[in-house]
């Protein structure tokens, strides 16, 4: 059971009374009060994680403490209460999102028990980052692409992004793709959310062909798009309804992926290489790819994994291992790309190692599609 800690503002007394005890009831930690004062010093001390409001406060009503509670950069869960009309009690719900406290939902007076229960045990174990939230943010575009370049080594021109995706969450804010890509692959919707992302990645390249601009845009595969006998059909789809070629885009996947599931995926691999897909296994080196694996594998390109770029510099052991990457890419014919480059002293070992495209904070942190576009004018011009 997760640790909660409710806390109940409310003037009257008995109704904070009723309320505590049916918290308790469910064997969660609750406690009352009756000031705004008496609620800051909880607030402060006792670090609640879920708060109920009654808005009808006298002298400091509920949209002031709304204020406060986000000007305290609270990140509670906040059931808000009031025998206010529903539409009022809702406006109140609307403005606290728009303040980015976590609002999970609205109970007006006078309430019944069943549904008090409901209310406290679904704002308990509802996950605002959870499988259901994604599904709902996918269906009502709340994600963000981002864009990395990736550039010719030397001279640091732009010859193609990394798409990357954020999720500018209603309530939370932007998140970082490490809080719900994992989920996304475990509950299955990470299917659904890569199609949105290539789908975006074609509508930025369509408007960049239109303006002249040529690039190559890397998408991110999970193990779990090589389950779907269809994908290729599908990806393929994606990008001619765009009126752009497949071969706009690498998909790329990482070594122990692509390895892992390599029986099943490899007609889906071949496919997506007959439709002029390219195909990347990112995060080279970290795997366990023998040299027979890679020649079954229909890839066209390497990422070398930024523990061995970034150390590259320094390391006679990690230059050598690139030195043996290198060689391995030469003899395979495949292109090489290093990531995570962010010093002159790595570019420049990487050059001496005949590296010819690389990515990293050097050449630009990821940014909005349309961050690049004058940039990329520029290269055109």
């Amino acid at each position: 059971m997760p640790e909660c800690r409710f806390l109940v503002l409310d003037d009257e007394p008995d109704i904070g009374a009723l309320l505590v005890t049916a918290i308790r009831m469910l064997n969660y930690e609750a406690r009352s009060v009756t000031t705004f004062e008496d609620f800051d010093r909880a607030l402060a001390e006792w670090r609640p994680t879920h708060i109920t409001l009654d808005l009808q406060m006298p002298g400091y009503d509920g949209v002031e403490t709304i204020r406060a509670l986000a000007e305290r950069g609270s990140n509670a869960r906040i059931v808000l209460v009031s025998g206010v009309d529903a539409k009022v009690l809702e406006m109140a719900a609307l403005l606290g999102r728009e303040r980015g406290l976590d609002i999970a939902g609205t109970l007006t007076k006078p309430w019944g028990m069943a549904r008090l229960n409901e209310m406290l045990t679904r704002i308990v174990h509802e996950n605002p980052l959870g499988a259901d939230a994604i599904a709902k943010g996918i269906e009502n575009d709340e994600f963000r692409l981002f864009m990395q370049p990736k550039v010719r080594l030397p001279g640091g021109r732009i010859t193609g992004f990394e798409a990357l995706v954020r999720w500018n969450h209603p309530r939370l804010g932007l998140q970082s793709p490490i809080n719900f890509i994992p989920l996304a692959e475990q509950s299955g919707l990470i299917e659904p959310l890569t199609r949105w992302i290539l789908g975006r990645a074609a509508d930025v390249l369509a408007g960049w062909k239109s303006e002249g601009i040529s690039a190559q845009v890397s998408v991110n595969l999970s193990a779990r798009n090589l389950m779907s006998l269809t994908v290729a059909d599908e990806f393929a789809e994606i990008v001619r309804a765009r009126g752009l070629d497949c071969s706009c885009f690498i998909l790329e996947l990482t070594e122990s992926a692509a390895i892992t599931n390599l029986v099943d995926a490899l007609d889906i691999l071949v496919r997506l290489r007959l439709k002029q897909f390219a195909l990347s296994i990112d995060d080279f080196g970290t795997g366990y790819s023998s040299l027979a694996q890679l020649q079954r594998l229909p890839f066209s390109e390497l990422k070398i994994d930024r523990s061995f770029v970034s150390a590259c510099a320094a390391s006679a052991e990690a230059t050598n291992t690139i030195r043996a990457i290198v060689e391995l890419a030469r003899r395979l014919e495949l292109d090489l790309v290093a990531e995570g480059v962010e010093t002159e002293a790595v570019e420049r070992t990487l050059i001496g190692l005949g590296i010819t495209h690389a990515q990293g904070f050097r050449y630009g942190r990821p940014e909005p599609a349309e961050v690049w576009s004058p940039r990329l004018r520029c290269q055109v011009a």
